[in-house]
């Protein structure tokens, strides 16, 4: 008997909770407002929040890799700015270089064609003194004595008597410079020979 009446009275609230909402639910009454309850405020809030503390988080962390990306940029062009600057030195330095040893090539270039030029000109005038030379062997005495004061050059006059005397020693004759020596007038022939036995 007590089971059937908790049944009923089971029966009883069900049936009123469902005709309390239906009526609730077409706003027959408006005992429940469903948009203003603090349970429906709770659980509707709760995502809200959380998805704004989500966002604020993502933004947040998204500004501290664009603050770490910002400050790896500068540390890169800084990095960049140092390499160019030292490429610019070390650029600068090769260039003196090259102008220096450009320098230093035309100086050899200019020195060794001034030692080819005295070269050619010392073989040239070994060559005039070694043609007068043979020339003077082959005239009379007095005349190429007198051909030898005329020259008016007293090294080139030591010159081609140091040549006649080299020749003969070359071919084991007896020189004849003392010979012309004693044409010469004393005085040529004195400082001709002052002169001779100086080095030069």
């Amino acid at each position: 008997m007590n089971g059937r009446i908790v049944v009923y009275l089971v029966l009883i609230f069900l049936s009123s909770a469902g005709i309390f909402y239906f009526l609730n639910f077409f706003k027959v009454i408006d005992v429940i407002d469903v948009e203003d309850t603090s349970l429906t405020s709770f659980f509707e809030s709760e995502p809200v929040e959380r998805e704004a503390f989500e966002n604020q988080d993502l933004f947040l962390i998204k500004e501290q890799e664009n603050q770490k990306l910002a400050e790896s940029i500068n540390i890169q062009r800084d990095e960049l700015d140092l390499k160019e600057q030292e490429l610019r030195v070390r650029e600068d330095s090769v260039n003196q270089q090259l102008l220096e040893i450009s320098e230093e090539r035309k100086n050899l270039e200019l020195e060794k064609q001034s030692l080819e030029k005295e070269k050619q000109e010392q073989e040239s005038y070994e060559n005039k003194v070694a043609s007068i030379a043979e020339q003077f062997i082959n005239m009379p005495p007095e005349r190429a004595v007198e051909r030898i004061v005329a020259l008016n050059d007293d090294v080139l006059i030591i010159d081609i008597l140091n040549k006649i005397d080299e020749d003969a020693r070359d071919e084991g004759v007896i020189s004849i410079v003392p010979f012309f020596y004693s044409l010469m007038p004393e005085d040529v022939a004195a400082r001709i020979i002052r002169k001779s036995s100086i080095t030069f």
